[in-house]
């Protein structure tokens, strides 16, 4: 692979790790909020459950408003797992970006290496090629 089809994909890795990133921090922000709703619908329910009606139509509207809270808590709680669920696959997303990265980058270093071994093989060529011809002229 060529140095600079190389960087590349190392430059586009590091990207899809950062966007896959942010999307792990917008959906945990995401499910703090869907977490926050269910602990407003739940405080809602709990502050209506504590009026005691004096009359029975009072009862009944209060029985119904209750009901509906609950309800509401419900759907709340239906979006928080829903959220979860998205943070936990981003998080997935997040880790096989990371991976990803982490191989090129792997790459990349052996690739350098294995230039930088090369580099100190030609210079000692080069330097047995100088030792090589300097005693054949002192033998000849």
């Amino acid at each position: 692979m060529s140095r600079s089809r190389l960087e590349n994909v190392v430059r586009i890795r590091t990207l899809q790790e950062q966007i896959a990133r942010g999307e792990v921090e917008r959906r945990r922000r995401a499910e703090r909020q869907r977490a926050d709703e269910v602990a407003a619908a739940e405080l809602a329910v709990a502050e209506r459950a504590g009026h005691h009606p004096a009359s029975p139509s009072a009862f009944a509207a209060q029985r119904t408003m209750l009901d509906v809270g609950l309800v509401h808590v419900g759907l709340a709680e239906q979006r928080q797992t829903a959220a979860q669920v998205e943070v936990a696959q981003s998080v997935d997303d997040w880790t096989d970006a990371s991976r990803r990265l982490e191989g090129v980058e792997r790459l990349e270093r052996r690739l350098d290496e294995q230039a930088r071994l090369d580099e100190a093989l030609r210079v000692q060529n080069e330097i047995d090629d100088l030792v090589v011809t300097r005693w054949k002229r002192g033998v000849a």
